[in-house]
């Protein structure tokens, strides 16, 4: 009897010990992808977004999302939050991709694997297991080398205003470079008559517009690293009478980037000249498979997938249009 007392006494020890290890961990047994979203707005953030939810419907796994909201300290609390209810892999759609790299050390020291999405990691030491990113450099290229051959049927040369999104973000660097890459190659018809900084500041944008069109009197081509810009550029274009349609006297070539509903409104209106768009659902679906790959125990050797976009502009609208993320959006606002 006493034998038999001390073996049910064990077994309640250890099933009490097998509770109580359980306890801490997360309530569910499907897999659990945590989502650390700088942003969820109607706009690019949330086209992102509309990828990663019909994609975890698909797969049959559970998203827990929190939105930053812009603020680059709050995001690292928030996947810190995330780390401590033991989900199975985290997407970042990072504020700043410098600022949450500590966050990402904790994450993977607690064997929790990272997808970043659409913006990198901005560190020398740390690396993500998987980064769905836009090739921010070769789109940005290929859509002035665009603008180059344009001139060179057209027989004219076009004399360029560059705005510059925030340094502190790697896509306004690597659209940067690759604008200034096409300039220097094709010299003989673009030619960069001022660089304006912005840090991603409409005021600043609106201000250095402005101030070069009032001191360079030749300038007629703005490029900009994304049509959040196009407000304020329609502003300064507009009190100096230069808002005027594709193909009219004074008009200024605007070409853009990211493929949003502000830019479909002006490709519907005949204001815009070309845009490089980015696949916003794509890369939010292509991110939710990476991470079950991850937790499923798969690797990948080459840790980048790289977007190749499409370069849109006013000779391919019509045909392009069904397919951009930006359009559905303008559709929407527009019937409103």
């Amino acid at each position: 009897m006493k034998k038999i007392l001390a073996l049910v006494l064990v077994l309640l020890l250890t099933l009490s010990l097998l509770t109580a290890c359980g306890g801490g961990g997360k309530k569910s047994d499907k897999v659990v992808i945590g989502a650390a979203f700088t942003g969820v707005d109607l706009g690019f953030w949330g086209a992102v977004w509309s990828g990663v939810e019909d994609a975890v419907n698909d797969k049959g796994v559970e998203v827990i999302q929190l939105v930053a909201e812009g603020d680059a300290n709050k995001q690292n609390d928030q996947i810190r939050s995330l780390i401590a209810q033991k989900v199975d892999a985290i997407i970042i759609a990072p504020v700043d991709g410098s600022v949450v790299v500590s966050a990402v050390k904790e994450a993977q020291a607690a064997g929790i694997p990272v997808v970043m999405v659409n913006r990198p990691l901005q560190s020398d030491e740390v690396v993500a297991e998987m980064s769905v990113l836009s090739d921010n450099y070769t789109m940005a290229y290929d859509q002035l080398v665009w603008l180059a051959e344009k001139a060179r049927t057209e027989g004219r040369t076009y004399n360029i205003l560059l705005l510059i999104g925030g340094l502190s973000d790697e896509n306004a660097v690597l659209r940067r470079e690759g604008h200034y890459k096409a300039i220097d190659e094709n010299s003989d018809v673009l030619k960069l008559i001022v660089d304006v900084p912005t840090d991603w500041k409409s005021e600043l944008a609106l201000q250095g517009v402005q101030n070069s069109m009032q001191a360079y009197d030749n300038i007629d081509c703005i490029v900009t690293p994304a049509d959040g810009f196009v407000v304020p550029i329609q502003s300064a274009l507009e009190q100096i009478n230069r808002w005027v349609l594709v193909g009219q006297p004074g008009h200024v070539t605007i070409c853009s980037f990211d493929g949003d509903s502000r830019a479909m409104a002006l490709y519907d209106s005949g204001h815009i000249t070309c845009t490089a768009v980015q696949d916003a659902y794509g890369q939010g679906v292509k991110s939710v498979n990476y991470a079950i790959d991850l937790v499923n125990g798969k690797t990948f050797s080459d840790k980048i997938d790289l977007d190749p976009g499409i370069q849109l502009s006013y000779e391919n609208f019509e045909e392009l249009k069904p397919t951009l993320w930006g359009w559905a959006v303008y559709l929407d606002v527009k019937d409103q």
